[in-house]
């Protein structure tokens, strides 16, 4: 998170001027400090105020402090004007260059190299992916948002494996969930497109057979990258395909991944994820490796925790990666994603594949009955993303199984 970059002179000039306002009660600011905080896990106000022997001023002084700490001061003055009985908005009140000293520190720390400007270009690319980016929540954690998602499917959402280690059994083969450990688990939509309000995300829980697919992490999670041995890295490409209750990708949109985009060195990465908390972030760098034996991507675009499982994306905002880790290599340090195409490769191996475009069955009718339907047609039996039933062939299929339907006699 960011470090403080107020001065003691700038908490106290703010919290003066918010104490004075007209309309500023203690119940005001009590509960829009409450309501900003939570996803930092910061001390609720009750207990601010109390440690301030219930000296108002003093305790505005300090939520200021733990706001600048935690990088939500422009977000306090916001919540606490929304509540305002005459909903004055005090980012006028409270001098600029102070809300400015809070918001540089939170951009610095997320992102310090970030290079200085940044191109139209990547925001039309961050504008088209962002409803479709989520954050996963699990109310157990002491950090309530552990990472990023994104929709892949009308109710499939990708995130790293690593992301929900803690739910995923990977001793079995293949994979299997962990009864019960999805309970307080939540996926929420909270960008532009996604959201339904500024404050109200769409939401969405995992679906009762949530595990579709997944590859273990490459090492131990949280902290324990892996980035030495490469046949373990060929094999473990760390993503998890989920199944939500919800078919949200219906209603705003999904990432095809389909047919992955390719890669390629010295091109554009743009990296997208949740930080932490409800606030999305991106940033873009050069691909500066593409190793295609162990399918990793090595960029310098920068990131933050929580923004793991989060989609990488080329200029054309198509998925090319999914956000693993950073690695410390001689001294310098590099983020790796994974590429999506030997993700693709594994999901295309189920028996059946969850992003295929097309039915590859009659699946109207029971599995069994479909397939000896299908095969009845003429057409062999094996899996095929894009199926072709002739109209004649079709048409007799249908004749042939009212027939076989009819009462006798």
């Amino acid at each position: 998170m960011a470090r403080m970059t107020l001065s003691a002179d700038d908490i106290a000039s703010a919290a003066q001027l918010i104490h004075d306002h007209r309309g500023m009660t203690v119940e005001v600011f009590g509960r829009s400090f409450d309501t900003v905080g939570r996803e930092s896990k910061s001390r609720v106000f009750a207990t601010v105020y109390a440690l301030s022997d219930k000296d108002f001023l003093l305790a505005i002084k300090e939520c200021l402090r733990i706001a600048a700490d935690n990088g939500f001061v422009e977000k306090l003055l916001a919540e606490i004007s929304f509540n305002l009985p005459n909903q004055d908005d005090l980012r006028t009140v409270v001098p600029t260059d102070i809300i400015l000293k809070a918001e540089k520190g939170l951009h610095q720390t997320v992102f310090p190299d970030s290079g200085g400007l940044q191109s139209v270009e990547i925001v039309n690319v961050v504008g088209k992916v962002q409803p479709k980016i989520g954050v996963i929540r699990d109310k157990r954690c002491n950090q309530e948002y552990i990472g990023t998602c994104f929709l892949v499917g009308a109710d499939l959402i990708m995130t790293a494996a690593h992301v929900i280690w803690g739910m995923i059994d990977f001793e079995k083969n293949p994979p299997q969930e962990i009864p019960g450990a999805t309970d307080g688990v939540q996926v929420e939509f909270w960008n532009l497109g996604g959201r339904f309000a500024p404050n109200q995300p769409r939401v969405a829980k995992f679906a009762r057979k949530w595990l579709v697919a997944a590859s273990e992490p490459c090492g131990t999670p949280p902290r324990d990258l892996d980035c030495t041995n490469l046949e373990l890295a060929a094999k473990n490409h760390d993503f998890a395909l989920v199944r939500i209750d919800e078919k949200i990708g219906d209603k705003i949109g999904i990432l095809d991944i389909h047919d992955p985009a390719d890669a390629q060195m010295n091109t554009l990465l743009v990296v997208v994820g949740h930080a932490g908390g409800t606030d999305c972030w991106f940033h873009s760098e050069t691909l500066l490796e593409h190793r295609r034996r162990t399918g990793r991507l090595h960029h310098k675009a920068n990131t933050a925790d929580g923004m793991s499982g989060g989609a990488c994306l080329d200029k054309l905002a198509r998925v090319v990666g999914i956000h693993e880790g950073t690695v410390q290599s001689n001294g310098s340090r590099y983020n790796r994603s994974v590429h999506m195409l030997p993700i693709r490769r594994k999901i295309k191996q189920l028996t059946e594949d969850p992003l295929s475009p097309r039915s590859r069955r009659l699946r109207w009718l029971p599995a069994s009955q479909a397939t000896d339907s299908w095969k009845s047609l003429g057409f062999p039996d094996v899996r095929s993303d894009h199926p072709i039933v002739g109209r004649t062939a079709f048409q007799d299929w249908v004749r042939r199984a009212a027939m076989a339907a009819a009462p006798s006699g």
